[in-house]
């Protein structure tokens, strides 16, 4: 499960059998990435300073942020931001900010921000789950989950939404999985991907390769 600028899900089986979910970049998805993160409070902002939709928790924080990050005059300067001088990688960083809000703050709207993103990237992990191999659920550690990407380093804040969103989901193959994260270059795994094309074998540990910071 990637969740950085932008978000994707990827599951590989064993026979090579490959299924994923998003990817599809901001404009459709990018669910639970810092883009959407930063994005789901801009909007959360707006529409309440709008009248349109209440925040579910006071926006002080999050409007005193948003105005100190993108410096903004006034309500209206948050446009050339989000159009005519858009960047994704500068609107996604924002997520960085509220992700500190969250935890030095202790601010609820950043809180719930994260929590939403837990649950729509477990919701990922639910989309390809119907077209799993049943050996990566029997696996002695249930299933592994590999998580790449920033968003990641706050878990503390992610993992209410994301854990109950698999344990109300359906799906009884999730009841037992590990989250691990790589310690390694990518570059390893292209190196033994390109040993296998060649039918070349490099000894190498796995194990050495991930760390789990996740268990249930």
């Amino acid at each position: 499960v990637i969740a950085g600028t932008g978000s994707n899900v990827l599951l590989s089986n064993p026979d090579g059998d490959v299924h994923t979910c998003g990817g599809w970049g901001h404009m459709l998805g990018d669910w639970g990435s810092g883009y959407w993160v930063a994005h789901l409070a801009l909007k959360t902002i707006y529409e309440h300073l709008d009248n349109f939709a209440e925040s579910p928790h006071d926006i002080t924080v999050v409007k005193r942020a948003a105005w100190d990050y993108f410096q903004l005059t006034d309500k209206f300067s948050i446009l050339p931001h989000l159009y005519t001088q858009f960047i994704k990688s500068y609107v996604a960083r924002f997520c960085t900010t509220l992700a500190e809000c969250a935890s030095k703050d202790e601010d609820p709207l950043c809180k719930w921000l994260f929590e939403c993103a837990g649950e729509v990237l477990a919701r990922g992990v639910l989309a390809v789950l119907p077209n799993i191999d049943s050996r990566l659920i029997d696996h002695e550690h249930g299933l592994s989950i590999i998580c790449v990407g920033n968003v990641w380093r706050s878990w503390n804040l992610l993992q209410n939404g994301f854990i109950r969103t698999l344990s109300d989901s359906k799906e009884r193959s999730v009841r037992r999985y590990r989250l691990i994260k790589p310690v390694v270059s990518s570059a390893v795994g292209a190196t033994i991907l390109g040993a296998q094309a060649v039918a070349a074998t490099i000894p190498i540990s796995l194990s050495n390769n991930y760390e789990e910071f996740f268990k249930l």
